[in-house]
């Protein structure tokens, strides 16, 4: 069965998945092509989902400014627009490097083509020496433009002198100025204060050129230098105080590079939380912003943004922005989400992928090193600091086993609270048994396979284990484990033959127990199957979040294996808190079955009654 619909636009061929999306037919000729297509490669199906999100979003984005570049295309006037994500970022040594780079080039050009002496008997020079002066009187006019905030044709050229500038040393990417179409002159660059200074340094530059040129001809010798701003990029061996050819990487390259890396480092679960620090980059930066734009006021923003985001975004607010899912969060709920930790926990994310940049040299520093998250502090709270997970109450045991699910419901789906004849034993029923019973982690009971189930010295018991007894189709199914101590063998309870998991079991298919636990877009079955029993527990009256829920009936086992005298070496080894090994080597692994199950038949719930429960030959 299936609890989820394939994404937009997501498809698979013989090459395997792709995203395909349609070009509308009115920006064909702009775009040049008829659909957008992006192979998807080895990604796992949540992955490929979450990738399918963004290139909905993007290619939204393409649209958008596709129809912008055909309106333009329709009009003669030539105007200067805002282009969304195109940040730009020019620290004041950097415009003053500029500007010497770009008198030192013009002045080496001048060189090359034999210097700025010329033979005054030259029949051309009166020519010459008009057109050097033509020259200055224009720069000169420029330079009174420039000055006043005039934006003219000339003004304009020498925008698009500093643009390619700003291109050609790594300030800028090329698609930042050019379309198809031509030109492009991005609003937040010639607004930038720092652009406009830029533009001015340039000018002076042409008028100190032009003029030298002017003196030379005029005075027969090698000219004087009247600014002395450009003093330094005369001198031999001119150099830069610093490189200004930064690297050319993206926020696109950093995903992808940190989202590898962190594949080889961490289980997919762990991964996941890093898709919404992923999204929040692309959709607030874009994908074409350069690293060495990004700076640290753009990357408190981020931060900011990290607190407001509404819990399982990318569920229910499936086709929007996440921007967009604040706002829709805000107008149902009165407020935005506050949520002060978990935008701690992106942050870490996001500072650590800037340290993953940094240690690639694409930029010198990290502009979200210094970026918090401010919150209110709470008072410490003593009483309930060591609480934990609270067990069950032998009354709210009763219920949960009395409900229809265990005495005849419509099915273990959406009717699993309502009466009906059914009783569907399947992983609904099981999983809160064998986790009374066995002390086991949701997940890992969802997880069960048939091989799982085992005998030693003639005493069945539960390998807990993360090695996949078939061959799965890829991305569908992968067992885990919490850590290396949660490997470990469980004896069953007597209880549990008594209900029939045994003979249940062995009726079942080789491979997964439990093969309908899906987990939906999530990463693992136990995902879609908490919130399952968080619904079946408040129908019950008995949920309190984060106190009373599935994990309950750890804490029941565990206080139940206490209350029975079990020693503290065999509760930590049934629990999983202490590794195999451990146990193995002082007792050896079939000595170790039988004692385990012999303190693990200890457990007893008084007062609570599960005859209703038992097969009939029991």
């Amino acid at each position: 069965m299936s609890d989820m619909s394939k994404p937009r636009y997501l498809t698979k061929d013989t090459k395997g998945r792709k995203l395909r999306r349609p070009v509308p037919q009115d920006i064909q000729k702009y775009v040049g092509k008829t659909a957008w297509v992006e192979r998807l490669g080895s990604l796992s199906w949540s992955d490929a989902v979450e990738r399918a999100h963004l290139f909905a979003v993007e290619t939204d984005t393409e649209i958008k400014r596709y129809r912008k570049e055909a309106q333009r295309a329709q009009s003669p006037a030539l105007h200067i627009v805002d282009e969304p994500g195109c940040n730009f970022s020019l620290m004041d040594h950097e415009v003053d490097q500029l500007a010497l780079v770009y008198f030192h080039r013009r002045e080496r050009d001048a060189e090359s083509e034999g210097g700025y002496l010329l033979d005054d008997n030259d029949p051309r020079f009166n020519d010459l020496l008009s057109d050097a002066q033509h020259d200055l009187g224009d720069a000169l006019n420029v330079q009174k433009g420039v000055d006043i905030g005039l934006v003219d044709g000339s003004q304009k050229s020498k925008h698009w002198t500093c643009l390619n500038l700003l291109v050609k040393h790594g300030y800028l990417g090329k698609e930042a100025i050019l379309t198809e179409n031509g030109k492009r002159y991005p609003t937040e660059v010639i607004s930038n204060q720092r652009f406009q200074r830029l533009c001015k340094l340039i000018v002076r530059a042409d008028v100190e050129r032009a003029r030298r040129v002017v003196e030379a001809m005029e005075n027969g010798q090698h000219p004087s230098l009247s600014d002395s701003f450009f003093a330094s990029a005369l001198k031999p061996g001119f150099e830069l105080e610093q490189p200004l050819n930064r690297s050319r990487k993206t926020i696109g390259d950093l995903v992808r590079s940190y989202r590898a890396r962190r594949e080889k480092e961490v289980g997919s679960s762990r991964l996941s939380q890093h898709n919404i620090v992923f999204r929040v980059l692309e959709e607030e930066l874009g994908n074409a912003t350069l690293l060495t734009n990004v700076a640290r006021d753009q990357c408190q923003q981020l931060a900011d943004l990290f607190v407001h985001i509404p819990p399982h975004v990318s569920q229910h607010y499936k086709s929007k922005k996440l921007r967009q899912a604040v706002e829709a969060y805000e107008a149902i709920n009165g407020n935005k989400p506050n949520r002060v930790s978990e935008g701690r926990k992106n942050l870490a994310i996001l500072q650590k992928a800037f340290d993953h940049a940094v240690r690639q040299e694409w930029i010198d520093r990290n502009p979200a090193s210094n970026v918090e998250i401010v919150g209110p502090k709470r008072a410490a709270k003593y009483s309930n600091s060591n609480d934990g997970y609270q067990p069950f109450s032998t009354e709210e045991l009763q219920r949960i086993f009395s409900a229809p699910l265990y005495t005849g419901c419509l099915n273990d789906e959406h009717g699993a609270t309502r009466s009906g004849p059914h009783i569907i034993k399947r992983h609904r029923y099981w999983a809160p048994l064998l986790a009374l019973w066995t002390g086991m982690r949701m997940n890992e009971i969802l997880q069960l396979e048939k091989g799982d189930l085992r005998q030693a010295d003639r005493i069945w018991y539960v390998s807990v284990n993360d090695t996949e007894e078939i061959d799965y189709e890829p991305d569908t199914f992968v067992k885990r484990l919490k850590n290396k101590n949660s490997e470990r063998d469980i004896p069953l309870h007597p209880e549990l033959i008594r209900f029939g998991f045994i003979d249940w079991a062995d009726k079942q298919d080789k491979g997964r127990l439990f093969p309908e636990a899906s987990q939906g877009l999530a990463d693992k079955p136990s995902t879609m199957f908490s919130k399952r029993f968080k619904t079946f527990l408040t129908s019950l009256d008995i949920l309190v979040p984060r106190k009373k829920v599935f994990h309950s009936f750890r804490s029941n086992f565990n206080d139940a294996l206490r209350e029975a005298g079990v020693p503290q070496e065999f509760r930590v080894a049934i629990n999983g808190w202490t590794e195999q090994n451990a146990m193995d080597g002082r007792y050896g692994k079939g000595y170790k079955v039988r004692q385990l199950y012999e303190e693990i038949q200890k457990v007893k719930y008084p007062s609570l009654d599960l005859r209703s429960l038992y097969q009939a030959e029991h």
